[in-house]
C-alpha cells in the first residue's frame, strides 16, 4: 500500500514539474514573440510619425484653406496605436495601443484611460517580463518618456509605486497623477500601480 502511494506521488511530482516547466516555456515563448512584435512597432512608429510638415500641409484633394490635421494614431501590423512608452531603467522601449481589450492587451501594452493631453492617462499590459512584468521594481524618481505619433515626448517622474486589488478600477484612475502604469502580479490577485507626474 505504501508503495503505491510512494508511486502515485512521484507521478503526481514529475506531472506538476512538467506542468509548470511547459507554463515557463510557454511564458518565456510569450514574452520573446511580445518582445519582437514592440520592436518591430517602436521602430515603424519612429520612423512614420507625422512630422511638422505633415501639420502644415494641405491635404491634396482640400481647395480649402484649412490646414490638414495629422491623426491621433497610427496604424501598424493592422492595429492602431497613439505612440510608445520608454522605461530607461528597465530597458524598454513600448508601443502602446489606442484601445485596449483583453485580445490587444496579449500583443501590447495599452491606453486603458485618459490621455496625456488631460494628464489622466492610464496604460495597462500584461505581466510579461518583456512588458511591464518588471515595474515594480523602478524606483522613485526614475523617469518614464512617452512619445506620441507626432514625435512629441512628454517626460514623467515616477511619484509612487503600489498595489492595489483587481476590483479596484476606480482608484486605478482616481487621483492626480498625470500618467499610471498597471499590470497584474504573477499570481493575479493583485495590481502593481506605478504613479508618475509630469516633469515640467
Amino acid at each position: 500500500m505504501r508503495k503505491k502511494l510512494a508511486k502515485i506521488m512521484l507521478i503526481t511530482g514529475i506531472v506538476c514539474v512538467l506542468a509548470a516547466l511547459s507554463l515557463f516555456i510557454y511564458n518565456k515563448v510569450v514574452s520573446d514573440n511580445a518582445a519582437k512584435f514592440a520592436e518591430e512597432v517602436v521602430t515603424e512608429l519612429q520612423e512614420s510619425a507625422y512630422s511638422e510638415e505633415d501639420r502644415e500641409e494641405k491635404k491634396p484633394d482640400d481647395d480649402s484653406d484649412e490646414l490638414y490635421e495629422a491623426p491621433d494614431t497610427l496604424t501598424v501590423k493592422e492595429y492602431e496605436f497613439i505612440g510608445y512608452l520608454s522605461i530607461p531603467a528597465l530597458r524598454l522601449n513600448l508601443p502602446v495601443m489606442a484601445e485596449w481589450s483583453y485580445e490587444n492587451l496579449n500583443v501590447s501594452p495599452c491606453r486603458y484611460s485618459g490621455s496625456p493631453a488631460t494628464d489622466d492617462f492610464v496604460i495597462a499590459a500584461h505581466n510579461y517580463s518583456s512588458h511591464f512584468g518588471f515595474i515594480s521594481s523602478l524606483s522613485i524618481g526614475d523617469t518614464v518618456s512617452f512619445t506620441d505619433v507626432h514625435a512629441k515626448q512628454i517626460d514623467y517622474k515616477v511619484e509612487l509605486i503600489d498595489t492595489l486589488s483587481p476590483t479596484a478600477v476606480e482608484d486605478m484612475t482616481a487621483g492626480e497623477y498625470d500618467l499610471t502604469l498597471f499590470t497584474c502580479t504573477y499570481s493575479g490577485q493583485a495590481r502593481v500601480t506605478v504613479r508618475l507626474n509630469r516633469i515640467k
